[in-house]
């Protein structure tokens, strides 16, 4: 089941949304803003997907007059709100849909947040124009969604490290069996 607009007004008054505003809600989302700080890898970086844990970000602070992204170019941000989900709601990542017709993505493949899961989002950006991004932007909406039969809240590694800022990848999952 998806939340409607009454139910995101009492999570925000519950404080399982935070620094969210009323202005932001729709029909049945809730729309985020991006944080000032965005990290990226120099450009000709190569990545050793089994080595991870200490690539090059090189992080940025925008002030009010933006940050241009490039193409080509994958860059982290993060969402002003944060979330502060129970083991019974989950929430959907999307991008806005002007955004997406300019060319730009804000998750590549993290679309979901788990239930349990607490501390801002970070996002996967992505350009395919030169564009200039500024902090406090709309970028994108959460969904949320209840869950049945949750008893395994999330308590994985980007579990309350987020504080406005990007977290950047750990190589923990991508290769257990």
């Amino acid at each position: 089941m998806i939340l409607g607009s009454e139910d995101i007004i009492d999570l925000m008054q519950h404080s399982i949304i935070r620094n969210a505003d009323l202005s932001l809600i729709s029909a049945a989302s809730l729309d985020f803003r991006l944080s000032p700080i965005i990290m990226t890898l120099p450009h000709q970086t190569t990545i050793d997907s089994k080595k991870i844990e200490n690539l090059p970000w090189e992080s940025m602070v925008m002030d009010d007059s933006g940050l241009i992204l490039k193409p080509g170019q994958l860059y982290l941000g993060s969402t002003t709100e944060a979330l502060f989900l129970p083991n019974n709601l989950g929430a959907e990542v999307c991008g806005k849909s002007t955004l997406g017709r300019l060319g730009i993505t804000i998750h590549v493949t993290a679309g979901w947040v788990d239930p349990g899961f607490s501390g801002t989002v970070t996002l996967e950006i992505h350009t395919i124009y030169p564009i200039r991004i500024y902090p406090g932007m709309r970028v994108g909406q959460f969904t949320f969604i209840k869950t049945t039969g949750s008893r395994i809240p999330y308590n994985g590694r980007y579990q309350n490290r987020q504080q406005g800022q990007p977290v950047t990848p750990t190589g923990g999952g991508m290769f257990k069996v």
